[in-house]
């Protein structure tokens, strides 16, 4: 059957942030056993996701990734989530901690 994505635990997160994708036929019926070939973001393949169940898979955003839609390949065809998937850049989170002043002060002197 073809996959549906349903929803998203979140909607923004840093590389390797775990998201819970919801939706439907992420197993095969006749036998149970996981159905699904591809987890991306955007194209960019996370190689590390997890069906949980028919209805859950676990997803880590890839190394890389830009902003856009979470997409889940099954022998079914491809489904893509209904909402924009955010990443949010790693350097973002470190602006105000002093490790990442004292990296960039020798690179502000050089540029002079």
């Amino acid at each position: 059957s073809m996959p549906t994505v349903t929803g998203l635990s979140v909607t923004q997160g840093l590389e390797g942030a775990e998201v819970t994708i919801t939706g439907t036929h992420f197993r095969n019926l006749l036998d149970n056993n996981d159905d699904v070939s591809e987890v991306a973001l955007a194209g960019t393949v996370d190689g590390a996701f997890t069906v949980i169940s028919d209805t859950q898979i676990t997803a880590h955003v890839p190394a890389g990734a830009t902003n856009g839609l979470w997409t889940v390949t099954t022998s079914g065809g491809t489904a893509f989530a209904p909402v924009v998937f955010t990443v949010i850049a790693c350097e973002s989170s470190f602006i105000d901690s002093p490790l990442f002043a004292i990296d960039v002060a020798p690179l502000n002197r050089r540029r002079g």
